[in-house]
């Protein structure tokens, strides 16, 4: 009997060795299966990689292509400015009236520089009595902030019609223009001394009245 009991006991023993390894079988099973997940999500992440990556070199070469195309707008946009008139020249004016030492009257004209963008290279003044043609003056090859120019030979009392042209690669631009008659002095400093010169009259009248109704009363009283 006791033989018998010792012969099965080896078979018991597996039994119980292989019952014990059911657990570490599922585990096992479920470690399998959890690997097998992440490797899973790993090549979906992968792939998701490649396609951002994708996109954003596809984003980068459309930025590309677009910065191509402003650097070509940029260049056909400065082409058709080259080939745009200019502006009138702004502020032009006459600034002051002198006499020279040949008896004759000089006029100072001022105005300003066109803008940047209109590639204004030079300016012609032009300049004619009234009812005779224009002729030329002077060329100023300075384009930048405030300009001026002398143009001499004048007589008093002629009146004078000033024009001025801005030129670019394209060509001559619309004029401005500006009347002045020739009076030895700028306009505003001739209002100035008509101003100065009546203030003395009047001071003058002033004193001689002052003066003489003194000297009235001092001969009445005698």
């Amino acid at each position: 009997m006791h033989k018998r009991h010792i012969r099965f006991l080896p078979s018991g023993l597996l039994i119980f060795i292989m019952l014990g390894m059911i657990p570490t079988w599922a585990q096992s099973e479920n470690l399998t299966e959890r690997v097998s997940s992440l490797e899973d999500n790993l090549s979906l992440a992968q792939r998701q990689l490649e396609v951002a990556m994708s996109r954003t070199s596809n984003l980068l070469r459309r930025i590309e292509e677009l910065e191509r195309g402003m650097e070509q707008l940029e260049a056909n946009l400065s082409r058709v400015m080259s080939f745009a008139l200019p502006s009138p020249p702004p502020d032009f004016r006459v600034e002051s009236i002198g006499r020279d030492s040949d008896g004759n009257y000089s006029v100072v004209l001022r105005w300003r520089n066109n803008p940047d963008r209109e590639a204004v290279h030079s300016y012609v003044v032009w300049f004619a009595s009234k009812g005779f043609p224009y002729l030329p003056a002077e060329t100023v090859n300075s384009t930048s902030g405030i300009m001026r120019v002398k143009v001499p030979g004048f007589i008093k009392g002629h009146e004078i019609v000033f024009k001025i042209f801005a030129k670019n690669e394209a060509g001559q631009g619309e004029p401005s223009y500006r009347e002045v008659e020739i009076k030895g002095y700028a306009p505003y400093l001739m209002s100035r001394l008509r101003v100065i010169s009546l203030v003395l009259v009047l001071l003058v009248i002033v004193i001689v009245a002052w003066w003489r109704f003194p000297r009235g009363e001092s001969t009445r009283d005698e």
